[in-house]
């Protein structure tokens, strides 16, 4: 039998919202992979096993952007919990959102190496990043304020920073207008 030929998992699947799930993978080099189109429009995944794996053993998952040299971790689930939904970020992470298709890419790996992982990622939350970011850009939009002349004619008020009243209407329309543009403007915010 080729070892790089499609297959169907023994124990495993992956299932998007509104989509077949995935059961049939490539086996490569050791992993199962499958072809993901369009990750921008998938912000979460289900990962499940249809079937007990080895004790000791859980299956994690990771993603692969072109040029495929490098995997990145999603999940893990394993027999003490055989299913699980995680949280992608592929809609606002830049190395992926643009892409036509990506990999999705499973390993069979001790507990011990996945709960390392589990912990690290749990650490990198992209929507908090993301998030922060938002309100970060907000600032910004703020702070100018102190530099434009309409506001320097009203005077600042001790530490207080005078702005017009419509000054979110305003941040939201510009925020809106940098999105359509370029949905990933926003990881140029410069943090201060």
């Amino acid at each position: 039998m080729d070892p790089n030929q499609m297959i169907q998992t023994p124990g495993f699947g992956i299932m998007i919202p509104g989509q077949i799930p995935f059961m049939n993978f490539e086996f490569i080099n050791g992993m199962f992979c499958v072809d993901l189109p369009n990750p921008a429009a998938v912000p979460n995944l289900a990962f499940f096993l249809n079937v007990p794996i080895q004790d000791g053993f859980g299956a994690s998952l990771y993603y692969s952007a072109p040029p495929f040299e490098s995997i990145h971790f999603i999940g893990a689930i394993a027999n003490v919990r055989p299913s699980d939904i995680f949280r992608t970020g592929f809609p606002v992470k830049p190395d992926v959102n643009q892409c036509q298709s990506i990999k999705l890419v499973v390993k069979m790996q001790p507990l011990s190496e996945l709960q390392d992982l589990v912990t690290l990622s749990d650490k990198i939350d992209s929507q908090k990043q993301y998030a922060k970011l938002v309100a970060q850009n907000l600032y910004n939009f703020m702070m100018s304020y102190n530099n434009d002349s309409l506001v320097s004619q009203i005077q600042s008020n001790g530490n207080y920073l005078v702005i017009p009243s419509n000054f979110l209407e305003k941040w939201y329309q510009k925020f809106e207008m940098k999105y359509k543009m370029d949905p990933n403007f926003i990881y140029k915010t410069e943090m201060q």
